[in-house]
């Protein structure tokens, strides 16, 4: 029998509450100041769980009580993604409790990889992207450029606004002469990477590289010259939907969809795949929270590269690329 508790006449005040514990994380601290709509939604799914497990402070806190909400949620038929979200703030008391000598009874916890491939639909396929930059790139060659970092790199419409000429160089490693690379991320330190350009993003990176005569200016920005926001990305889709008969999926799709086809469809090594993504060290379908994972070499993102260089290869584009010779990257 799970033990259970009354709810405390102030339990956002007790020390041990699972809310206070929760608040005192330093990502939930960022959160909500950064982004208040989700640290609602997300203490929100918290207090629900306090309250249909009647447990709210991290003494009463056990492993099942944790499985019997995520069974409630899939009974609900809530999404993969949003069963995850709604034990990040679980996950966050849990790792906050072990500071105060409680076990972290969380901290290995799996949800099923399997589920994420029924909800494939939601994603595009990496046909399906590759069609959209063939249709709409003599059309919207910049807004196909943004499109395709996200898609085929997994880049964060943040990190995407964030570039500059300055973000790519070129490099080499013992084997492997003349390797495009982008600097980026800001979100956290394990977002900070150095990451191997496809040959794809490299073609259609390079035009506008050449439009830019200073590095220090931001490489996309809106017919009035101002830098974009994540709205600027959502008419950005719009107009090259315009131009083919793919499906249309939201920008935030695209991460996922990169993600995806690495995973399924290459069969590439998940824990690669999310220090490629700047992602946490724990895999994207762990509950355990855990430290962020080192920064990791060029050469260690080559193979994943190589692989997806390969898949794209086998797509024949309306016009082939030509390789300008005069150009950086």
């Amino acid at each position: 029998l799970l033990p259970t508790q009354q709810e405390p006449s102030n339990p956002e005040r007790h020390p041990l509450s699972l809310v206070a514990l929760a608040c005192s994380h330093p990502s939930v601290h960022y959160e909500e100041t950064k982004n208040p709509a989700d640290y609602d939604r997300h203490l929100e799914y918290l207090r629900a769980f306090c309250r249909h497990q009647n447990v709210y402070t991290i003494e009463a806190l056990r492993l099942a009580h944790v499985e019997a909400w995520l069974r409630h949620l899939k009974a609900l038929q809530r999404a993969f993604d949003t069963r995850r979200h709604a034990i990040m703030y679980l996950r966050h008391a849990c790792t906050m409790g072990a500071d105060h000598g409680f076990p972290n009874v969380i901290g290995s916890k799996t949800i099923d990889r399997r589920e994420i491939k029924k909800s494939r639909s939601d994603n595009y396929t990496l046909r399906e992207i590759l069609q959209i930059i063939n249709d709409a790139r003599d059309h919207e060659p910049e807004n196909v450029a943004a499109f395709a970092l996200m898609g085929l790199m997994g880049l964060r419409p943040s990190e995407v606004q964030a570039i500059t000429p300055a973000s790519f160089y070129v490099t080499a490693t013992a084997d492997t002469p003349n390797i495009a690379v982008l600097h980026t991320g800001a979100k956290t330190e394990s977002s900070i990477r150095e990451l191997p350009l496809p040959k794809l993003v490299r073609e259609l990176i390079r035009p506008l590289l050449q439009q830019h005569t200073t590095t220090n200016t931001l490489l996309f920005r809106t017919s009035h010259n101002r830098p974009v926001d994540h709205t600027n990305f959502t008419k950005w889709l719009a107009g090259m939907y315009r131009h083919t008969a793919v499906r249309r999926l939201p920008p935030k799709t695209l991460r996922k969809s990169f993600f995806n086809i690495l995973i399924f469809d290459l069969n590439q090594r998940e824990s690669l795949v999310e220090m490629y993504e700047g992602r946490r060290v724990t895999s994207i379908n762990q509950v355990s929270d855990s430290n962020y994972r080192e920064r990791s070499h060029i050469r260690h993102f080559l193979p994943l590269i190589t692989a997806l260089d390969s898949a794209i290869a086998t797509y024949r584009f309306d016009t082939p690329f030509a390789e300008p010779s005069h150009i950086a990257i």
